[in-house]
């Protein structure tokens, strides 16, 4: 039998319901500091290996993190799941298409554009926004470019070590048009035992729906799998 547990930062949660910046990017400090505190989390529920973590976008930075804070300690593993999870160095790689990208859209959208660049600069620098003035819909966009800002923030610099663990892939079929086409997301200089399955769809639709479904159905076949071997 096994135990499944999901874990979200409390002051995260605060930040996010408060629409504060400044505060979201303290507790998305880096990639480090966030993996020894769901270890510690993680702990408090289950003290001893072995561990499975699977994690979706930069929670699979986060998850790859762990596993070697935990291979430091010599705790076992179990494999680990990434949902379309890819290596920082290889967004950045695709910076100056994403440039491209936007100024393509301005001349072909105009102000509409133009208009929502200006309001992802202007989150950039707010601090503190009254909830209860704006409607729900502009509350939802907000909180979404927080996030999004927030873990930016935290994996900006954080370089993924070589491994050997197995390592299962779920990746979006649908992928935004500014980015480098590489179907292991850049960890083909990572991870020598990765297992890639593409789904359709794009990053926010891989955990609803028949996604949801298909990854349950996945990762349940791989690991009856591998106990019969």
């Amino acid at each position: 039998s096994g135990c499944v547990k999901c874990l979200y930062r409390n002051d995260e949660a605060d930040s996010l319901g408060n629409q504060d910046i400044s505060g979201l990017m303290a507790s998305y400090s880096s990639i480090s500091d966030i993996a020894r505190h769901y270890l510690d989390a993680i702990k408090t529920f289950q003290p001893e290996g072995p561990y499975y973590l699977v994690g979706f976008s930069i929670g699979g930075l986060i998850a790859m993190e762990m596993l070697e804070l935990l291979a430091q300690n010599n705790e076992q593993v179990g494999d680990i799941i990434l949902i379309d999870t890819h290596v920082p160095a290889f967004a950045h790689q695709a910076k100056w298409r994403k440039v491209l990208y936007h100024i393509q859209q301005m001349f072909m959208q105009g102000i509409p554009h133009i208009k929502y660049l200006t309001w992802k600069v202007l989150m950039q620098f707010q601090r503190q926004n009254n909830a209860n003035e704006q409607d729900a819909e502009r509350i939802r966009k907000n909180t979404e470019e927080l996030r999004r800002q927030a873990r930016n923030n935290a994996s900006a610099d954080y370089q993924p070590k070589p491994s050997s663990h197995s390592t299962i892939l779920f990746k979006a079929t649908e992928r935004p048009r500014y980015e480098i086409k590489d179907r292991l997301l850049g960890w083909g200089n990572y991870l020598s035992r990765l297992e890639v399955h593409d789904l359709p769809g794009d990053h926010n639709q891989l955990l609803s729906g028949k996604n949801a479904s298909k990854i349950a159905l996945t990762i349940t076949q791989h690991f009856l799998t591998n106990q019969k071997t």
